[in-house]
């Protein structure tokens, strides 16, 4: 039994007089749930202590709540204008109740708040006790500010438990790459990592200094400039995923090849123009995922050429393909996939080709015509944009592709049948019965599942 003056524990939420006010009779589960949902807001610090302040249960199940210490948002504009009175009080209240766990620190500044060459508030970053670094597992902050603390200064031991880190630039000025990553140069946790070289306004970092971390493995890059040049990765020798997402066509390619041994899949984001000279600049003889998308579809049409094929074809273990509103030539997507001859799974859209027909074209088997993808197993497809007409007329045709990769042994080259099929359009075309989703799905038996999704 609880003394007199003792404070209520979490747990006795569940035991409250049933007379109480409601939500102090929800259970401890539920409430610590609606505290993480308050924490989610984003509003600063102040949720995990003003929640802590309510009183003496609310406060015990708030210290309890492991995820409201593990999680920091700093919101900088607030911080710069005053908006949230002593804000340094704040986090160093906040990182002390958060003793002795690792930790995710994210200082948002917003796209075109220019960040002042001192401001008083970068003294929360100056303090190890105040920001302990050598605590935080996640760190995401805008390189504009990283310049202006002394972290640029500390030697790279300051991070020793950091995994997860995510740059971006601000400001038009060019930021020089080499200080702000000094200090983080041999993380020994560091595996994942966002840089946004680009900015909002094609402002962009010195995107020529090489990364200096060996040991990443993710690494989600944006570059921007015409300077720009996969020279950036040249170090990050144990690679394994990269997303690029490229905004320059006209970029020089490396002097010499880049090569990245254990990169395992690459995905283009691009815009506009296929950045060739990404595609001219890097080797990667383990890639086994290959994917292109341009969700604006403001792409002009890609055209077959050689910097395509050669990349490819050192490329030789490829096996998955994903191609997304990218607006292939059909010279171009039949060039793809002859050079992936080990392909076992394609994902696309109606709009990864210049004219939709042309892709059942290409992937039909028949007898008198050389079958591409002869490993294909796996097919997802993805229609929309084309209009009710447009669609029944092109699902029809999709049915006897799907059918004819279901019945290989009538094809006389040698072609790996069909095992999965899955199908995402409009609500409004899925239809069952005797419509084409209903043809569709009599194709499928214990050999082939097909799936059809409302996208």
């Amino acid at each position: 039994m609880a003394r007199k003056g003792d404070a209520p524990s979490a747990s006795d939420s569940t035991t409250a007089h049933p007379h109480a006010p409601f939500i102090n009779r929800l259970h401890a589960e539920l409430l610590s749930y609606i505290f993480d949902l308050c924490v989610e807001l984003k509003s600063g610090p102040a949720p995990a202590l003003r929640l802590a302040q309510v009183c003496p249960m609310w406060r015990a199940l708030a210290f309890d709540t492991t995820s409201l210490w593990e999680e920091l948002f700093i919101p900088w504009e607030q911080f710069y204008s005053g908006a949230i009175p002593g804000p340094a009080r704040q986090v160093e209240e906040w990182f002390k109740r958060a003793a002795p766990r690792t930790l995710a620190l994210e200082i948002y500044v917003p796209y075109g708040w220019l960040v002042d060459d001192y401001v008083a508030e970068l003294e929360v970053l100056q303090d190890p006790q105040v920001f302990p670094t050598h605590r935080l597992r996640e760190l995401t902050m805008p390189l504009d500010l990283l310049e202006r603390t002394e972290l640029v200064r500390r030697r790279a031991s300051v991070f020793p438990v950091l995994q997860s880190l995510h740059l971006y630039v601000l400001e038009d000025d060019s930021i020089r790459l080499d200080a702000p990553l000094e200090a983080f140069r041999d993380c020994p946790c560091l595996r994942q990592v966002h840089l946004d070289l680009a900015g909002d306004n094609g402002g962009h970092a010195d995107e020529n200094f090489p990364l200096p971390w060996a040991s990443l493995r993710t690494l989600y890059l944006v570059v921007g400039s015409e300077d720009a040049g996969m020279n950036i990765v040249h170090d990050c020798t144990n690679l394994e995923t990269l997303t690029l997402e490229a905004y320059n066509q006209d970029a020089t390619p490396t002097a010499a090849m880049v090569t990245l041994p254990r990169l395992q899949s690459l995905s283009l984001l691009i815009d506009y123009h296929l950045p060739t000279w990404v595609l001219r600049s890097l080797a990667l003889p383990n890639l086994t995922s290959f994917s292109m998308v341009n969700d604006m579809r403001n792409l002009q049409d890609i055209a077959a050429n050689v910097h395509l094929a050669a990349f490819l074809a050192r490329s030789p273990r490829i096996t998955q393909l994903t191609l997304k509103g990218v607006s292939l030539q059909t010279d171009a997507f039949v060039l793809i996939l002859q050079c992936i001859p080990a392909l076992e799974v394609l994902t696309l859209d109606v709009h990864s080709v210049e004219h939709p027909d042309d892709i059942l074209d290409v992937l039909t088997a028949t007898h008198d015509a050389p079958v591409p993808c002869r490993n294909l197993v796996q097919l997802n497809m993805r229609i929309d944009g084309l209009g009710h007409n447009k669609t029944q007329a092109f699902m029809e045709r999709f049915i006897v592709m799907v059918h004819s990769r279901c019945n290989t042994r009538d094809v006389t080259c040698e072609v790996a049948c069909l095992r999965h099929v899955q199908v995402w359009t409009q609500h409004e075309f899925v239809q069952g019965g005797t419509g084409w989703c209903g043809r569709l799905m009599q194709l499928q038996d214990d050999d082939l599942e097909i799936d059809v999704y409302n996208s």
